[in-house]
């Protein structure tokens, strides 16, 4: 069984719904934690990264490798607390499965969606353990409508839904049959660089601070007095990088340096008519299991580079 970058969704786009026929469609909840490929021998991330779940794999059949989500057993789920719990309670984790890509060590990948389903339920049925589960399965536009499935997910803490084509084949580090619709804006992000300059002013000049004294020429900001830099991020465009803004965490430069490359988890407040990208991004955390060329961005308007 060889590895394969997992299959992805991408984000959803107004008239979408409008355009498909319903019934072709399934839709599963949004899990926020670290996804993995999983065998009875081993457990990759999305980056090939190998893992191991012992307390989870031993009960995975041998010559099948399943697709699915590293959740917590109890409690929020999301991808910062499962990097905890890895560290410190690894046996505190379930994997919620969604797809299996081999079967009695054959390749499922060129069936649809329907047929790797059912022998997804057979494999199931063979697991009984509390550290694997199936995960929930709802047939998008026959017994559900959409506002129903958001509620469902809403429920659940979940942060989206993703939703599947069923006559779809399984195609790896593809997103051609699978659309997620999140309730937030969080995104993946690349830093760039750590060339943005942090805040320079703690009380612009002219102006009275926060402590009622007036300050005729003003006050800077510790950081910029301290001469830290600030992060900077940005996203592929056509295999680019492009550069977007400031990521707003600054510090001294040998400490944001390292910090260069890697993927970022933020969230962001409206859209930049200018890129076509979010605006006031927050960091929420830093991914270790994500391949920076992952992070794309649908919507980039034509003129960003």
């Amino acid at each position: 069984m060889e590895f394969h970058r997992p299959m992805l969704a991408k984000s959803i786009k107004d008239g979408w719904l409008q355009s498909i026929a319903p019934e072709d469609y399934v839709a599963e909840i949004k899990l926020d934690g670290h996804r993995r490929l999983v065998t009875h021998d081993v457990s990759y991330s999305r980056i090939a990264t190998e893992h191991y779940h012992k307390h989870i794999q031993k009960h995975i059949p041998t010559g099948c490798m399943l697709d699915g989500e590293i959740i917590p057993t109890e409690g929020e789920v999301s991808a910062r607390r499962v990097t905890h719990l890895l560290a410190e309670q690894p046996y505190a984790l379930k994997l919620v499965v969604f797809d299996i890509l081999y079967a009695h060590g054959k390749s499922t990948m060129d069936l649809s969606w329907d047929m790797r389903h059912y022998m997804l339920d057979v494999v199931m049925s063979m697991i009984k353990s509390p550290s694997i589960a199936r995960s929930d399965v709802y047939v998008f536009g026959d017994e559900y409508d959409l506002e129903e499935l958001l509620d469902i997910a809403a429920e659940h803490g979940s942060e989206g839904i993703v939703i599947k084509r069923r006559d779809a084949i399984y195609k790896p580090n593809s997103r051609a049959s699978w659309v997620k619709w999140k309730f937030t804006e969080t995104h993946d992000v690349v830093v760039t660089d750590c060339e943005s300059k942090p805040s320079e002013w703690r009380v612009r000049p002219g102006k009275t601070g926060k402590d009622g004294i007036f300050y005729s020429d003003g006050r800077h900001s510790d950081p910029w007095l301290a001469g830290d830099v600030g992060l900077s991020w940005g996203v592929y465009k056509n295999e680019k990088l492009v550069r977007i803004g400031p990521l707003g965490i600054t510090g001294p430069r040998d400490e944001m340096e390292k910090r260069i490359g890697l993927v970022a988890e933020v969230k962001g407040y409206g859209t930049s008519k200018d890129t076509g990208c979010m605006k006031h991004p927050v960091l929420l955390s830093f991914r270790d299991d994500k391949d920076p060329r992952e992070c794309t961005w649908d919507i980039l308007v034509e003129n960003a580079k």
